[in-house]
């Protein structure tokens, strides 16, 4: 018989990248906490972020087709649950939290200087996915700042990868 369960329980089950979204449109920029992000297509290189309809960031995204994907290690958690736990319609995320960036190559978005990796993405497709829109989008520039292990989220617990065991 199966057991009850629900979409956090569900989706707890898939270990995911915690990630920072940023977005730029109109002199505005924002950044937000995103766990619901994968690579789909290795050519072209094409990746996906799923942004909840209440998400300033997302208004952003709408309008100007554009947005970064920055990884982040376990040392910028408390940076993370920060910044996914204020809206940025009422704040300036990035001032109020220190937020060193630097300006995208191939997009207006901010750059997060302390990620790991940071990749530049324009917007392909938007599905509407009732609560959140998923947005397919093509990168275009890849940046690599660091070698520390990326921060993921499994079944509500954060969790850095840890050690390398084999290459694919």
């Amino acid at each position: 018989m199966p057991k009850e369960f629900t979409g956090k329980k569900v989706m707890g089950a898939f270990a995911s990248p915690v990630v920072l979204v940023t977005a730029s449109y109109n002199g505005k920029s924002n950044i937000t906490t995103v766990s619901m992000v994968a690579g789909i297509s290795f050519s072209p290189p094409l990746v996906c972020a799923s942004l909840s309809h209440r998400s300033f960031t997302r208004n952003l995204v709408d309008e100007s087709r554009e947005f970064a994907i920055n990884f982040i290690s376990h040392q910028q958690l408390e940076l993370a649950k920060k910044v996914g736990a204020t809206s940025g319609h009422n704040i300036d995320k990035l001032k109020e939290f220190n937020v060193v960036s630097i300006p995208g190559k191939r997009i207006s978005c901010p750059i997060i200087k302390v990620a790991h990796t940071a990749l530049e993405c324009i917007v392909k497709d938007v599905i509407n996915l009732g609560k959140h829109n998923l947005y397919i989008a093509e990168v275009v520039t890849y940046h690599e700042f660091g070698t520390d292990s990326p921060l993921y989220l499994y079944h509500g617990y954060y969790y850095s990868s840890g050690e390398k065991i084999a290459a694919y």
